[in-house]
């Protein structure tokens, strides 16, 4: 056995200092980028904000280091003269490099002399496509009191999560007359949905520009077959019903909400489809749409008009997206697998991503079986988008817990998978009625929420199932132990869970989520997770380790920090040791397998 040269680094390197914490008075504020996404090639402006608390002057400079995994990209400097009390932004444009769907880490230091006195970080997205790394948020509020800075406030909130694409929820007129007409067939200012709330054209359409001046898609959500807006449905020989043979509106598949009844259309009748398809392919004209998002209510058995012939769902989803993918060529289709009961057909269907909304799958464990299921059923290419609602069966909480969201954000980044929960600016959803917003986030869990999609794009490569497909879940077969703590695979309470991702001959990547001290129910409110020091591990690799990083969110930073390690052989062939010093939430240890570094281009 011998030991890898690689160094541990200080304290200020990542432990115990987060972003933004200074330790002179002079101090960064705020690391800022100009749009949630990047095309390669690109000029990415990175902002920069600086504040000087000292009753004196500050002379220093500000450093600049851009990263791809342990690699240095960049390094940008600039001086950084402060009077006392004083403000400043550093504002630095950086070509993207050119290689496609990149995930960049951009680390900010204030150096004084031979000292940093702060470091603040943040991180960049360089894809052409959002879907192949779907960070999703929404909108679903289009009122008359929202301002255009308020309407770009939102937007730029959201893009700073890295938010690829925004579904616009519940902004129809009705489910099957999508936009209200004055009489004369003009654009009314403005609608009342199917709940009573009142719908701004105006504010709807600057919600769209706004999403796309911050490098975000903007998708329609449409209920594939739903009839609202009156007592009964206009066309009954489109409707579905309960039973074989009816031909009466009372007997059609019906879901109450609040003003009005929604009448269930039949999903595979052409007419309906083009009816529904003329509806949306004006609100895409009038106001600007990149996309479309479907829902259903979630498995029914239901028959046509006057027949006994059954509307099957497993095969007219799938049908409805082809047809919706010619329809709108280009643009992006996603669907609502409610409950997961269609995943092999939807994981296969047309749509651009795997969306499912989880319902009656409480554990982490499950929640992982979920986006592994899905990601393979879709022959490894297709990402997969949970909508998780936290404290859903809970008395509403004042606040929403810090822990909760972050265990549940850890278990579903570390596996591969893609959260929708946040919106609004930094509304978090609880509930599947989206403009409910209470209860809210603490401005400390906004923070954390931010460094862990931040951590989330610094690491995509290694995160998140891969376009190449060279990532591949190496969970189950990976070899790896501890003699200080319990190590467990399947995500049981008292246990460091661990989850291993493999990219081909390069690196391999292990989580350990911290499960000291709470249960395995996601939804449930939850105090912190109990702190594990000093966890030795041994892990088998399949060829040499010529560094080891270890990084976590955790640290308000994500930087990689460099880790000691030892290695050897046993029975099972080559290993490495090494120690991580303290777990709170979530650590990514990451060791690089690779002969010979190439530079991203």
């Amino acid at each position: 056995m011998r030991c890898g040269n690689q160094i541990v680094a200080g304290a200020l390197c990542g432990f115990g200092l987060w972003a933004g914490t200074a330790l002179a008075d002079a101090r960064i504020a705020e690391v800022r980028t100009d749009r949630a996404r990047y095309a390669p090639g690109d000029i990415a402006r990175i902002s920069i904000d600086i504040a000087n608390d000292a009753a004196g002057p500050f002379r220093g400079e500000l450093r600049l280091s851009i990263r791809h995994l342990g690699d240095s990209v960049a390094m940008l400097t600039r001086p950084v003269p402060l009077e006392a009390g004083e403000s400043l932004t550093r504002t630095l444009d950086w070509p993207v490099p050119t290689q496609d769907f990149i995930g960049y880490g951009i680390d900010a230091d204030l150096v004084s002399g031979r000292h940093v006195v702060d470091r603040a970080s943040n991180a960049l997205d360089a894809s052409s496509d959002w879907r192949k790394f779907p960070r999703y948020g929404f909108f679903s509020d289009y009122g008359s009191d929202q301002t255009a800075e308020e309407i770009d406030r939102r937007a730029k909130e959201l893009a700073r999560y890295h938010i690829g694409a925004v579904q616009f929820y519940d902004w129809m007129f009705t489910h099957d007359r999508l936009v209200a007409r004055n009489p004369d067939g003009t654009l009314a200012r403005e609608w009342k949905d199917w709940t009573g709330r009142t719908i701004v054209a105006e504010t709807l359409r600057r919600k769209v520009a706004a999403a796309h001046r911050q490098g975000m898609k903007a998708l329609a959500y449409s209920l594939m077959y739903g009839d609202s807006g009156s007592d009964r449905p206009e066309h009954l020989e489109w409707a579905a019903f309960r039973g074989p043979f009816q031909t009466e509106w009372q007997d059609v598949e019906s879901h109450p909400p609040t003003n009005a009844f929604l009448f269930v259309m039949d999903v595979t009748h052409p007419e309906w489809r083009r009816h529904l398809f003329g509806e949306l392919n004006e609100a895409f004209r009038i106001f600007g749409f990149d996309g479309l998002h479907l829902d259903n209510l979630g498995g029914r058995r239901l028959y046509r008009y006057n027949s006994d012939s059954g509307i099957q769902e497993r095969d007219a989803f799938p049908a409805f997206i082809a047809a919706a993918k010619r329809a709108f060529p280009g643009l992006t289709v996603l669907h609502n697998d409610v409950m997961g009961n269609y995943r092999d057909e939807m994981a296969q269907s047309e749509a651009d991503a795997y969306y499912q909304e989880v319902w009656w799958r409480e554990t982490y464990q499950e929640l992982r079986d979920i986006i592994l299921d899905a990601q393979a059923k879709s022959g490894g290419g297709k990402q997969v988008v949970l909508a998780a609602y936290v404290h859903k069966y809970d008395p509403p909480p004042e606040w929403i817990d810090d822990a909760t969201v972050r265990l549940l954000d850890a278990a579903i980044f570390a596996n591969g998978g893609f959260h929708l929960e946040l919106g609004e600016g930094e509304e978090m959803l609880v509930h599947e009625y989206f403009p409910i917003h209470q209860p809210r986030m603490r401005p400390a869990l906004k923070r954390a929420v931010r460094d862990l999609y931040d951590f989330h794009v610094r690491y995509q490569n290694l995160l998140a199932f891969s376009p190449e497909g060279n990532l591949c879940d190496g969970t189950p077969g990976a070899r790896l132990s501890s003699d200080t703590h319990v190590l467990d695979k399947n995500a049981s309470s008292e246990s460091i869970w661990t989850v291993v991702k493999v990219r081909d001959g390069e690196y391999d990547a292990v989580s350990l989520i911290n499960l000291f001290g709470v249960d395995t129910q996601w939804r449930n409110r939850s105090d912190p997770p109990s702190v594990q020091r000093n966890i030795r591990l041994k892990y088998h690799l399949d060829r040499p380790v010529r560094k080891a990083w270890l990084a976590t969110p955790d640290d308000g930073t994500g930087r990689p920090q460099a880790l000691e390690f030892a290695e050897g052989r046993d029975e099972h062939g080559y290993f490495v040791e090494v120690e991580a010093p303290r777990l709170e939430y979530w650590d990514l240890l990451i060791f690089d397998k690779r002969d010979k570094i190439e530079s991203v281009k």
